[in-house]
């Protein structure tokens, strides 16, 4: 018996970050190797086209990670009409490159909510 690693058939996927970058070059791959995906970002032309790039079953969120209630009410109804998920890749994130003394607090908050919180909540 052959074990296809790369067959994805029937499971599920949710992605962040999935409008550009990784997060989109992910999702295409996702999507060759059968998986059904739920693409979010908060670039909804990004998805547009991350989605028209993508073979299979194909949700779209367009949604902001850092308000992370938000983003769990959303996934979980997007869950019981997509069905169980069997993975999650988080591609998002915010960069932000500034000198340390230029940095505050409310900053950091919002960038630890989206790269890092969003992923874990």
């Amino acid at each position: 018996m052959e074990l296809d690693l790369l067959n994805l058939s029937g499971r599920s996927y949710l992605i962040t970050g999935a409008a550009s970058g990784m997060g989109r070059a992910t999702s295409i791959l996702l999507s060759k190797c059968g998986a059904r995906l739920i693409l979010v970002d908060i670039n909804e032309d990004g998805l547009q086209i991350t989605k028209k790039d993508c073979v299979g079953e194909t949700m779209i969120l367009k949604m902001d990670l850092s308000f992370p209630e938000e983003f769990k009410g959303c996934i979980l109804s997007s869950i019981s009409s997509f069905g169980k998920l069997n993975g999650f890749v988080h591609c998002a994130g915010l960069p932000y490159i500034s000198p340390l003394k230029t940095v505050s607090a409310a900053h950091c908050e919002k960038l630890y909510t989206v790269n890092a919180y969003a992923a874990v909540e």
